[in-house]
């Protein structure tokens, strides 16, 4: 159970027994537990959304080629050597 839940079944528990100690001292009053009614039924839907448990794990990921090689620290504008090997077109110029 999360701290919100908690916290709310606290509040309900707590608004039962001040329902009950009014009801004892000055007498019944329905709309007071129309709203313990709608506070437990709350609380509930609150606990039950609180303990579904999380959706599988879907495929992984592959991660883009662009992030799995190292940064080349290229100055703005300079033409990239490996670049042309790496696509497959063979060997740059030069070589």
């Amino acid at each position: 159970m999360s701290g919100p839940t908690k916290t709310m079944t606290v509040l309900t528990c707590a608004a039962l027994l001040l329902t009950t100690a009014y009801t004892v001292a000055l007498g019944s009053s329905g709309w007071l537990w129309f709203g313990l009614v709608v506070l437990v039924v709350a609380t509930i839907g609150m606990a039950a959304a609180d303990s579904t448990v999380p959706p599988a794990p879907g495929p992984a990921r592959r991660v883009p080629r662009r992030l799995e090689e190292p940064a080349r620290g290229l100055a703005r504008g300079q033409e990239d050597p490996d670049l042309a090997r790496r696509e497959g077109q063979g060997a740059p110029s030069g070589w």
